[in-house]
Order: C-alpha cells, then structure tokens, then sequence
C-alpha cells in the first residue's frame, strides 16, 4: 500500500476530504488522537516532522505525518525531505500538500517516482490539473521573460480549458514574488546561487530564471504584484472579463515600465 501521497491544487473542503480519506486507510479512532500529526514549515522545525515520521506507531502500525505548504521549503529543506524520502520507514505514512508545485519541483518529481500525486478527483479535472501544471507555469516564464505573443497564447489555451483566473493569477503573482525575493537579495550582494538555494530555484532553471530577474526593476516587480491584486478583486467584486483584465495586464508587463506607465 502507497504511504506517500503529495495533494496539490485542492481546495480546504477537497484537502480535507483527501486526508481524511487517506488517515482512515491507516488510522481509525482508537489510535488517530496518538499517531496523527499536521505540520506547518512557518510553525516547526522540518527536522522535528522528520523525527515523528521516524518514530513507530503508538498502538498501530503507522504514523501519519501531514506536512503542509511544502510549496514554501527553500531548496535545502526540499533536498532533506528528499533525502527522507528515500528511506521512509515502513511505519510512516507522508501526507504532502502544496497549493501550487510545478512537475520541474524535486518534491513533484520524488513524489511521482515513488508515491501517489492526488489532483483533483474527476477526469475532466484531472485535464484541467495537467493544463495546469503545464501551460500556467509556462505562462509565467514567457510573462517573466517578456514574451508577449507566447504569453497571450497560453493565456488562450488556459480560458479554452476552462483553468479558472484566480489559479492563474495566484501562479502569476507566486512567480512574481520570487522574482521580488531574488531581486532583493541580489540588491544586497547575495550570490545568485545562495540566491536560488534561499528561494528554490532548480539549478536547470536558474538561467531562465535570473534571466527574468534582470528584465524588471524592484519597483516594476512591485507594480505588477499589485496590479495582479486589483485584478482578483475586480474580477470578484465587478462584472469584468477576468480574461481580458489578464490579458492587458501581460501586454503592459511586457512593452513598458509599468512603474512609469
């Protein structure tokens, strides 16, 4: 039976029908209360996560470990949970969960060779996932690099899959405060590889990366962070076309300062 599961792209009501799901597969309620436990990577210590997913089960077979967020573990972190990984006790049931982790991350692609991703449940969601994970962080490179034509595109092909904007916005604005990250430490002297070890960056996407870096000034960085938020609200709150905010939105990013504009 599979004991490490990543959750990705799901909602609170859908990541805790999953885990509940997946607890009761190794738990019931004699020993849930002693042998379940949920982590934070802002609350603890990842090597206190490590430590009960070390430790036997009180009671049981198993011990299930949900750690959340891992979108947030810097690159170091992610190589320790890696690490992990690859002598998971036969005890241990690792529940992962990231609201946004692209196929290129080293904890996808563990996770994929060795245990279960758990997307969204239907067949058409599932297309929808994939799309995703593909076309939506594609679109965030061409939008970092300037690429305007390829940008719109994407932009196209995402609207026709039916990929809801805010998920489009949230990887926007989630590659552009990376982008924020990096530019600030760079501004300070910090070398791009403690740069990206810091953030995240896989070392096959550094240039890539680094490259969209120098394309923007602190302040454009800043500009499109909160224009990104005044599409979600309207979006939310007025009768526009999300797509077309959007679509503006990349036009001005990739033709102007938008700090000056």
């Amino acid at each position: 039976m599979e004991r490490l599961f990543l959750l990705i792209n799901q909602d609170g009501s859908q990541r805790q029908e999953t885990l509940k799901k997946i607890r009761s597969k190794f738990l019931d309620k004699t020993n849930f209360e002693f042998n379940y436990h949920t982590f934070y990577p802002k609350e603890t210590n990842l090597k206190e996560v490590l430590q009960q997913g070390a430790t036997a089960g009180f009671l049981s077979k198993h011990r299930v470990v949900a750690l959340r967020d891992v979108n947030r573990l810097n690159l170091k972190q992610k190589e320790i949970l890696r690490e992990f990984i690859k002598r998971q006790p036969k005890s241990c049931v690792l529940i992962l969960d990231a609201a946004i982790l692209p196929p290129s991350d080293i904890i996808y692609k563990t996770v994929n060779s060795s245990g279960r991703i758990v997307n969204l449940g239907t067949t058409q969601a599932r297309r929808r996932g994939q799309a995703f994970g593909a076309d939506t962080f594609r679109l965030a490179d061409a939008v970092g690099l300037k690429k305007c034509s390829l940008a719109l595109y994407l932009l196209n092909r995402l609207s026709q899959e039916a990929i809801e904007p805010s998920e489009i916005v949230g990887v926007l604005g989630w590659h552009l405060r990376r982008m924020w990250k990096a530019k600030r430490l760079i501004n300070k002297g910090v070398d791009k590889s403690q740069v990206a070890r810091t953030i995240g960056i896989p070392q096959f996407f550094m240039d890539s990366f680094f490259r969209q870096v120098g394309q923007f000034l602190m302040e454009d960085i800043e500009t499109a962070i909160s224009q990104l938020l005044k599409i979600d609200v309207a979006t939310k709150t007025r009768k526009v076309s999300p797509f077309q905010e959007l679509e503006q939105f990349i036009i001005r990013l990739s033709s102007t300062s938008l700090a000056r504009a």
